[in-house]
Parts: C-alpha cells; sequence; structure tokens
C-alpha cells in the first residue's frame, strides 16, 4: 500500500484513517520543520511510536527512568546484558522482575498516545507510509491500538489543553503546595503522583521529568490540583517580623556638663555640712579656678 504526500491536503487523523482501514501493515512517517513522528502500524492498527525531536530520539527506555523503576546507571547495565543475550530490554527487565508486562504496556500505551496528541498539532509536514518496515523488532511486549480510538481521545485532548493553558501557559511556571487547603473529593492516581514528587517552587517542566506521566497527562492533573485549591502559583507571603526599635535619647554634652557641676556642688556642699572642710577651702577653690564660677551661675542659678 503506497500512501505519500503533504499534510495540508490529507490531515493526520485522515492518514491515520485510511492505514486503519486498509489494514496496513509497515511505518507511517510523518515530518513537520525538523521533527519527526514514526507509526509502527500492524494489520492498521498502532503497535508503536517514535518521536524523534530535532532527529533526536525519545526511546521507550527514557520513559522507563522516569518511572522510578530503573536508575541510569542500571539501564546501562541492562542494555548490555540484554545485548549479550540477544533478547529486548523489556523482555530483560520482565524476566528479572524489574516490571511486570502490564506496567511495559501501560507505558508503551501513553507514550503512543502522547505522540498522537503531538501529530495531531501538526497541520503542515509530510506523511509517508513505508509498508514491511517496522519499529522496536526485537520487543517481545506488544500492543495494538485503534487509531481511531487514539485520535478521538487526542481531540479530546487538544480542546481540554486550551483551557489548560488559559491557567497553565508555559512549562517555566513554577507551583506552591496549599497546606491549609481542605477537599472533600478522592484524588485520582495522576494527581497523587504529582503530590508526591512535589516540592514548592517546582516548575511545570519538571513535573513533567519527573511524573512518569507525559505531557498531557501532568498538565491535567496540575490543573486539577489548582482548580481543588491544593496547589497555588502564587508563592506564600513571607511574615515580616517588625522589629520595634526604642528610640534612645542620648544627652547632649551640655546636659551632660550641667548634671556634672551639679553633682560637683552638691558634694561640695555636702562635704562643708559635715564640717569636714572650711569655708576657707571652698574659697580656695573658687580662686583658684575662677571659671567655675560662671558655670555654678549658669547652671544651678538659672
Amino acid at each position: 500500500m503506497a500512501l505519500e504526500g503533504d499534510l495540508k491536503e490529507f490531515s493526520v487523523p485522515e492518514v491515520l484513517q485510511f492505514v486503519a482501514l486498509h489494514e496496513g501493515d509497515g511505518i507511517l512517517v510523518l515530518t513537520n520543520k525538523g521533527d519527526k513522528i514514526t507509526f509502527g502500524i500492524k494489520g492498521g492498527k498502532i503497535v508503536a511510536a517514535l518521536y524523534g525531536k530535532r532527529g533526536t530520539p525519545q526511546p521507550l527506555e527514557e520513559y522507563i527512568i522516569k518511572s522510578g523503576r530503573i536508575t541510569k546507571k542500571e539501564l546501562k547495565e541492562f542494555k548490555a546484558r540484554a545485548e549479550e543475550l540477544d533478547i529486548s530490554l523489556d523482555e530483560l527487565l520482565k524476566n528479572e522482575g524489574i516490571i511486570d508486562e502490564r506496567e511495559i504496556k501501560s507505558v508503551i500505551q501513553f507514550k503512543i498516545q502522547e505522540i498522537v496528541d503531538e501529530a495531531l498539532t501538526w497541520k503542515d509536514g509530510t506523511y509517508k507510509f513505508q509498508p514491511g518496515k517496522e519499529i522496536y523488532p526485537n520487543s517481545k511486549v506488544r500492543v495494538a491500538l485503534e487509531p481511531n480510538a487514539l485520535v478521538m481521545e487526542g481531540m479530546r485532548r487538544i480542546d481540554e489543553w486550551q483551557r489548560i493553558q488559559v491557567v497553565l501557559p508555559d512549562e517555566e511556571i513554577k507551583l506552591w503546595r496549599r497546606e491549609e487547603a481542605k477537599i472533600n473529593v478522592e484524588l485520582g492516581e495522576e494527581e497523587k503522583r504529582i503530590l508526591e514528587i512535589h516540592e514548592d517552587g517546582m516548575k511545570v517542566k519538571e513535573y513533567i521529568e519527573k511524573s512518569a506521566l507525559g505531557k498531557f497527562r501532568t498538565y491535567n492533573a496540575l490543573f486539577n490540583l489548582i482548580e481543588m485549591g491544593l496547589l497555588t502559583k502564587e508563592p506564600p507571603l513571607e511574615e515580616e517580623e517588625e522589629e520595634e526599635e526604642e528610640e534612645i535619647i542620648r544627652p547632649s554634652i551640655w546636659t551632660k556638663l550641667k548634671i556634672s557641676f551639679e553633682a560637683f556642688t552638691n558634694f561640695l556642699e555636702y562635704l562643708i555640712f559635715l564640717g569636714l572642710i572650711g569655708g576657707s577651702v571652698y574659697y580656695l577653690i573658687i580662686k583658684k579656678f575662677p571659671f567655675l564660677i560662671e558655670l555654678i551661675k549658669k547652671y544651678i542659678i538659672l
């Protein structure tokens, strides 16, 4: 079955519907401005998908790492072992009990849906169906998804996406947890996953990276949590501690002098009163230090 053309003339939904109707076997390649999407087709159903953004493939292994099942180091070791044993990576992981077949299928299914979602946004570009070829030929875990069902779900998501984009217009937005919020509804698994990995100040793109939910499901879960009031785009207000500074009244130098002379004269009067020194001594001090007369007049008489 030969199929090739321009997406402006034959849209992505129409191409997928045509392939499904003719039960084609092969790969369907879509290109758009340097990006490339490849669907593996078997009997008209989608069995695999690969999205190479600007020539850089995003393999299934990346999704398995993000799910937290294995680390990058472990992935490298498993890939080496799989090559030595001449079996697929997913088969080795399944045999080792790292991840079961149901989980692998779940990862593959949501990955395919995410890629279909992306393809539906392409209005320009080309398509080409290549019979007899396949992607991930060594994979032992297979899925077979109806293209029409994937397209319908993708169209629904596009409608939802417009509403989500009003609240979360880009991946750089940061979010914070509202601890005081209380809800009376049961959280879904995706919302629970978001809260598990949440850290205050995380960016949307970091949730996508760590959640292993894919772009749309991550955005949708974040949107729901914001609507519920559990997450917010507004950082918490920092409590400003108002330090009350006590006004310190510092006496002037003249006040200090006045106080000193008052103390001095009081002390002399006290000594004279006790008869410890005579008036002659007092007179001698005044004669010796005549400037004291003016100071005493100024600060004691006035």
